[in-house]
């Protein structure tokens, strides 16, 4: 017998592993929805899809819960698409390589996609089974979340019937998530103009890696290297060798904290020695400055290329920028010790035959501080940024006390495991943050089972956790108070 049949609850884990065989990255997710969408109709539910993937499925209470409220159970179906270094994968053919390992499921050298299949696995189980009790369920299943929230985004305030909202989007189960931080991606373009290197020159590529990367708001607080900021920190200390820059690319995904970025540059033969102690030096500073990257590493390879680059003056605006844009923790919450208030991370960079493109990913749980972020990235950027612009900002949620679905999702947890769960604010932007802002009049929580290391080729999920989270929604879905009857 396979290993995965024997995971429980099995409902729950069948979805899953079929959703892992579905590519799923953000903008593609047509298959996914439509896969959706089939369970739905296959089993009599209303069920509505969107032009733009997101899908809609409504099913009626079980027996002796008609007089309960409505519950929108929201998921998104989008992963990031990450993988280590040397791993063959199309991530737009290939199915996700699961394994198992003790408690923790994991993928083989990618992303899993836990972050969110499993809490679209676990809605997908209660639409499609009637083993447990539960008040009429609204399944909401979005697209774009990972990049954008436009899934989130397009919904319009009469589309949901709820009155109450259980994100299934967070990655600690003993955590109630009632919070988030908001987030807004800057763009920052250029065009320069390149020359030739000099013909004598040879050429080298200069490697950041194995970092560990991670969630950029989640994990930021963690102090993990920033692969792109480490490299052009390197870069800046050859400032007295007469190098070209050819070009410099990294990052694979704007949410996530780059693991690996790389540089081409050409430069005097006889300079070669000077700028291997450079790295040698830079390379065992990482390591002492970064325990939380094991893998760390910075190397020089000689490599071919075409013998054109960008000038000097040029190269030095992008790593004085680079270096210069804040990256990690900005501000902590002076109200919540512990939790990051303002963050930025700078999770891609692009910069070859002559074009420059730098993406950040800024955040906060204040409007102000995310809009004064903005700007300093802007001071930052100089005089080198000919286009800076700001996308897919996602608002704050912000905490609204204890609702009555939150009381009964800490009762719930209560009873499954004897104990409290925490109330968290998360650094991170959720999807509540849009929904809020479009259906104000919704309570809203998020929890979810406990997912380590998302958006890097370490995620892995705890397979007891998935059966804990999966108990206190069930019980959560079972004890929704009746709706009140009016005088």
């Amino acid at each position: 017998m396979n290993y995965l049949d024997t995971l429980r609850p099995s409902s729950v884990w069948s979805h899953f592993l079929a959703l892992s065989q579905i590519p799923r990255g953000s903008g593609k997710e047509e298959a996914a929805s439509h896969f959706v969408a089939e369970l739905g109709h296959a089993h009599g539910l209303e069920t509505y899809s969107f032009a733009n993937g997101n899908v809609i499925v409504r099913k009626p209470a079980t027996p002796g819960m008609e007089n309960r409220p409505m519950i929108a159970l929201q998921s998104h179906l989008d992963m990031v698409q990450v993988a280590q270094e040397g791993v063959a994968i199309d991530f737009d053919q290939d199915p996700i390589v699961i394994k198992k390992s003790g408690d923790w499921i994991s993928a083989d050298g990618t992303t899993l996609g836990a972050d969110n299949g499993i809490e679209v696995a676990m809605t997908l189980a209660i639409l499609t089974t009637a083993d447990h009790p539960h008040p009429p369920i609204e399944a909401l299943f979005t697209v774009d979340e990972e990049v954008g929230m436009s899934g989130a985004a397009a919904l319009r305030a009469g589309d949901l019937k709820a009155g109450a909202l259980i994100n299934l989007d967070s990655e600690e189960d003993d955590v109630l998530m009632l919070g988030c931080a908001g987030a807004i991606d800057v763009i920052i373009e250029a065009r320069r103009p390149t020359e030739p290197c000099p013909a004598e020159n040879i050429v080298q590529a200069v490697t950041v890696s194995g970092g560990k990367g991670g969630h950029s708001g989640v994990h930021i607080h963690l102090g993990r290297a920033n692969a792109i900021f480490e490299l052009a920190r390197v870069l800046r200390n050859c400032s007295g060798l007469d190098l070209t820059l050819k070009s410099l690319t990294g990052g694979q995904s704007i949410n996530a904290i780059p693991s690996e970025a790389v540089a081409v540059i050409s430069i005097p033969e006889d300079q070669l020695v000077p700028l291997q102690k450079v790295i040698l030096d830079a390379d065992l500073t990482l390591k002492d400055a970064y325990p939380s990257d094991p893998g760390l590493s910075v190397s020089l390879a000689a490599t071919t290329a075409d013998c054109v680059g960008f000038r000097k003056e040029d190269s030095t605006a992008l790593l004085k920028a680079l270096c210069d844009i804040p990256s990690g923790i900005v501000a902590m919450r002076e109200d919540i010790e512990g939790v990051v208030e303002t963050s930025n991370s700078v999770g891609l960079v692009s910069a070859k035959a002559g074009h420059i493109k730098v993406a950040c990913l800024a955040r906060s749980c204040v409007d102000t501080e995310l809009a004064a972020l903005v700007e300093n990235l802007r001071c930052a950027a100089g005089s080198f940024a000919e286009d800076l612009r700001t996308e897919n900002a996602q608002p704050a949620w912000e905490p609204q006390g204890e609702s009555v679905l939150a009381q009964a999702a800490a009762a719930a947890y209560r009873s499954v495991n004897g104990h409290e769960m925490r109330r968290e604010v998360i650094h991170a932007g959720l999807e509540c943050g849009v929904l809020s802002a479009i259906f104000p009049h919704i309570e809203m929580i998020s929890y979810g089972p406990t997912i380590l290391d998302v958006h890097s080729p370490d995620e892995r999920i705890s397979v007891s956790s998935v059966k804990n989270c999966w108990s206190v929604l069930l019980e959560t879905l079972a004890n929704i108070p009746p709706k009140e009857v009016a005088p």
